[in-house]
């Protein structure tokens, strides 16, 4: 009921996905859906989904990064990353980023 008035609300969302949901996937398709630059939102579906698909995590990883919104996960993507691939990849990864905010 409370979503229903509240929407846009974190908080709520990350309480009925952690605590009443039978089917936290849909859930929180549903959060990104009405809240879609939330970045705990997507950590809580990344991590969903690493479990779940691996291959299916990292693609999505590799789209929402590049977000401006995303930003505050930088950190997050490179420990996922290093744990999946190893420091090489992670690495590679970082300079990435790096070159991403470098002015040439």
């Amino acid at each position: 009921m409370a979503l229903k008035i509240f929407p846009k609300c974190k908080e709520l969302w990350l309480f009925k996905i952690h605590n009443l949901s039978e089917t936290p996937e849909e859930d929180l398709l549903q959060a990104l859906e009405a809240i879609p630059s939330e970045t705990d939102i997507w950590y809580e579906y990344l991590t969903l989904l690493s479990i779940q698909d691996l291959s299916l995590c990292i693609t999505k990883w590799k789209e929402i990064i590049t977000h401006s919104f995303a930003a505050p996960l930088i950190p997050n993507y490179l420990e996922f990353i290093y744990t999946c691939k190893g420091l090489q990849e992670a690495r590679k990864i970082f300079k990435e980023i790096q070159n991403w905010h470098t002015f040439v």
